[in-house]
């Protein structure tokens, strides 16, 4: 019997935009949708108001570190400003290499085998969960 781990949803990540649509337009929209001008954007990224209305324009694009500060001021992703991407799996970030490099190893393994870890994993996780809640009662 599978227990699946569930993760909450980041509630700041908004509705998909539209396939095609691109950075400048999902720029704007989370601008709007948090009710920001261009400046009070740009203050809260550390960037000139004026780097906002050329991004949004589609005139140029944010350096690597722009981004990312763009992304914390609308409360959303890198992953979702450049592609759109809204999947749980796109604000994962997986940063013990060790337990990566399991799962690189995992997801090349035939179908049948990767039910079978997937099912070990979820009885480990269901176990560690009742012992959690058996110590809170305690």
């Amino acid at each position: 019997m599978a227990f699946p781990v569930t993760q909450a949803r980041n509630a700041a990540m908004p509705a998909p935009i539209a396939p095609g649509s691109g950075f400048a337009q999902r720029l704007r929209i989370l601008r709007q949708e948090r009710q920001l001008t261009q400046q009070e954007l740009a203050q809260s990224a550390s960037v000139h108001y004026t780097h906002i209305s050329r991004y949004e324009a589609e005139k140029s694009m944010p350096a690597a570190d722009t981004l990312q500060r763009l992304a914390t001021a609308l409360s959303t992703t890198v992953d979702y400003l450049m592609d759109g991407a809204t999947q749980d799996s796109a604000k994962t970030r997986l940063t013990d290499k060790a337990l990566l490099q399991r799962f690189q190893d995992i997801a090349a393994l035939p179908d049948d085998r990767k039910a079978i870890v997937i099912e070990l994993m979820d009885a480990f996780l269901a176990m560690q969960q009742l012992k959690n809640i058996t110590s809170r009662a305690s």
